[in-house]
Order: C-alpha cells, then sequence, then structure tokens
C-alpha cells in the first residue's frame, strides 16, 4: 500500500524541509532562518570595521599594482 509522505515547513518561512540543505531544528525552524537571525544581530560597528578592512585591501593592493588591469 501507498504510503503518504508527510513534509516537515519551517515555522517561520514555512519552506519545506525537503530543500537542498536545509535541516529543520528541534525548535522547527530552518538553518536558513538561523543564519539570518545571527546575520541580524551584526552590529554597524562590525559593518564599519569589515569597511575598513576591505578599503584597505583595496588601497594596498592599487597601489602595488604595476600592471594595466585592475
Amino acid at each position: 500500500m501507498y504510503k503518504k509522505k508527510e513534509y516537515v515547513y519551517c515555522k517561520k518561512c514555512v519552506y519545506p524541509q525537503s530543500s537542498v540543505n536545509l535541516n529543520i531544528d528541534e525548535e522547527g525552524v530552518c538553518s536558513a532562518c538561523r543564519v539570518a537571525e545571527k546575520f541580524e544581530a551584526l552590529t554597524p560597528e562590525f559593518w564599519e570595521q569589515r569597511k575598513q578592512r576591505f578599503a584597505n585591501i583595496v588601497k594596498e593592493i592599487t597601489a602595488n599594482n604595476k600592471g594595466n588591469y585592475d
């Protein structure tokens, strides 16, 4: 007899667990939502540090660039 497959969905975004590389934890929240929570928790200071670090890397590379390419 055919057994009906039961789908499990994330309680936050309602995405099905059958999606590729998606895990649902014991609270019923998917791994993508958990990553989004961590991303939203990053402070403006964190992003300013990242921006400054990137600017320093670009400045260093362009200062030493002797070729015709970026």
